[in-house]
């Protein structure tokens, strides 16, 4: 079980590190109620550590930053918590992915919501940036575009796009690229879809997926 005794977030956290270590090693079809137990003691771990930030704005965004992927609650809870105390470009980037994240997972009628709570934390990020980045871009667009708005989403992705070649980031090249590609196919000639998914094919790093969507777009389109 996770000890109650009061320690300080960091060792929270790489306790919290090391049982998500533990667990990712299970074969949870084999090892589900261990699987299940470190899972339990994970989120335990998270909410001592939340508990134990106190008002410390780094302390909780290292705690948001350790639930984003475990607990989309308590990485809320936490960057707003920081946020309060002390604004920044990386707690309001972290924040609008989590909420992000949990709207696309939410039931139909609490994702209007969430969403646009992700969306003004995306703006928010933007606004306090020193200096602006792929990542920014990217986030406010995939936000836009589970949101259904497509001009202002495809801008965004090419802002991305421009800026992720700059910074010779691959992954953020391919999927702004994909992002270009959704966006542009939902407005139409405009949106240079085929042109978009050329360019996708020519840097080599297409995948099954990415023709799929292009044969139903091909196919919606007959």
């Amino acid at each position: 079980g996770v000890s109650s005794e009061k320690v300080d977030v960091n060792a929270l956290l790489d306790r919290t590190s090391a049982l998500v270590l533990r667990r990712s090693a299970l074969d949870y079809s084999t090892d589900k109620e261990q699987w299940s137990r470190l899972n339990e003691n994970v989120r335990d771990l998270l909410r001592q550590a939340l508990e134990q930030a106190g008002s410390d704005p780094s302390a909780l965004i290292r705690v948001a930053h350790t639930a984003a992927d475990e607990d989309w609650d308590i990485a809320i809870t936490a960057a707003e918590a920081s946020l309060k105390r002390a604004s920044s470009s990386d707690g309001w980037l972290l924040l609008a992915r989590t909420l992000n994240i949990k709207a696309v997972f939410s039931k139909d009628d609490e994702k209007p919501e969430l969403f646009d709570r992700a969306e003004k934390a995306a703006r928010s990020a933007l606004r306090v940036a020193k200096q602006t980045s792929a990542d920014l871009h990217y986030t406010l667009a995939d936000i836009l575009e589970n949101r259904s708005v497509w001009q202002e989403a495809h801008s965004e992705f090419r802002l991305a796009f421009d800026l992720s070649r700059t910074a010779k980031n691959d992954e953020l090249i391919m999927n702004s690229l994909r992002g270009l590609f959704r966006t542009g196919y939902q407005l139409g000639p405009n949106g240079e879809s085929d042109r978009w998914f050329d360019v996708l094919v020519k840097t080599g790093k297409s995948t099954a997926w990415d023709w799929r969507v292009r044969a139903v777009n091909l196919s919606a389109d007959k």
